[in-house]
């Protein structure tokens, strides 16, 4: 494939062009070229800092299966709905197995990922409805 000087040098020696009509060519050229930089895909960003990041089946040999029942106090303390974060907890899983992703600590990503919203629910959403009397401003709701 031509580079983009070889390009604006046969545009140049091209004798079947107006003056003009290289100067238009020469601009969709230059912006194309633009267009194409701004658009190309960043490298990654290599985590350096990093250390004992593992994958999620390396991590479950060692912790076991990545389960809510490894998070109960957590799930107390933000009163969770077992049954939706059991079902978090299995998206997550996929979503790690699938990409491969290496974590420290797979428990404290999964917290993250629900917090931040990055699975189909949220952290609200999972929340667990309380049972019985709830009072509002506008009555009584049972």
């Amino acid at each position: 494939m031509a580079t983009i000087k070889q390009v604006l040098a046969a545009i140049s020696q091209d004798g079947t062009l107006g003056p003009n009509q290289k100067r238009f060519v020469t601009e969709a050229v230059i912006r194309a070229q633009t267009w194409v930089d701004l658009n190309a895909p960043r490298t990654p960003r290599k985590v350096t800092n990093a250390k004992n990041l593992v994958t999620l089946q390396e991590w479950e040999a060692v912790n076991g299966q990545l389960a809510p029942s490894q998070m109960v106090k957590w799930i107390m303390d933000n009163k969770l709905d077992l049954r939706m974060l059991s079902a978090m907890v299995g998206e997550f899983r996929q979503e790690m197995l699938a990409k491969g992703k290496q974590y420290a600590n797979f428990k404290a990503a999964f917290q993250t990922y629900l917090a931040k919203g990055y699975l189909s629910k949220t952290f609200t959403q999972c929340c667990a409805v309380a049972q019985g009397t709830v009072l509002h401003t506008k009555g009584v709701n049972l």
